[in-house]
């Protein structure tokens, strides 16, 4: 049987875990941020040509480095979100990563589709948003913009690629260059 004295400690202890993982997600959010204004300097300063023995070509050489190692989408993706959050909407970063990364990644495309003044107030809404209430008002406010869907068959070990005609643009075939699917657009 647990002591009452047990029970607060183990509540002290639950208590500091939940702390301490807010305060390590917040420094996640910061890190991500810091990282897109960096690697948004290096690119747009071409500063990765005085780097390491000669240099690097481009900003792709330079981002395939094995001591940075980053996909060109993830790097990409950083840099707009600093671009769009700090520099565009002028939010402080203490305010940005009062939402969580995903769900500011989630929300960029339609956003940029919104004016400056109601960006930011969507983004000040769905700060203590539940994931459950924030996918519900993301449909509700038709925010959420439909992807393409790329997995795994579990038999074949094959990809399949979902998407509706209105999401996909062209899709190629990379070993033949032959364009497998391409959206007619009517102007």
């Amino acid at each position: 049987m647990t002591t009452e004295v047990e029970l607060e400690a183990k509540r002290k202890e639950a208590f500091e875990l939940y702390h301490n993982l807010q305060l390590a997600i917040k420094n996640q959010g910061k890190l991500y941020l810091i990282i897109g204004q960096t690697l948004k300097k290096i690119r747009d300063e071409k500063t990765y040509n005085y780097l390491g023995e000669g240099g690097f070509d481009s900003f792709q050489q330079f981002l395939n480095n094995a001591e940075i190692g980053f996909r060109p989408a993830t790097a990409y993706l950083y840099i707009r979100l600093y671009e769009y959050y700090i520099e565009r909407l002028k939010l402080a970063v203490e305010e940005v990563v009062e939402v969580p990364m995903n769900r500011l990644m989630r929300l960029l495309p339609a956003l940029k589709q919104k004016t400056d003044k109601e960006s930011i107030e969507i983004v000040q809404n769905f700060k203590t948003l539940t994931n459950f209430d924030f996918d519900k008002e993301l449909k509700e406010k038709k925010l959420e913009t439909e992807r393409p869907v790329l997995f795994k068959d579990k038999e074949t070990g094959l990809y399949i690629f979902e998407f509706s005609p209105v999401q996909v643009l062209r899709i190629v075939n990379k070993q033949t260059d032959e364009i497998i699917y391409e959206k007619k657009i009517t102007e």
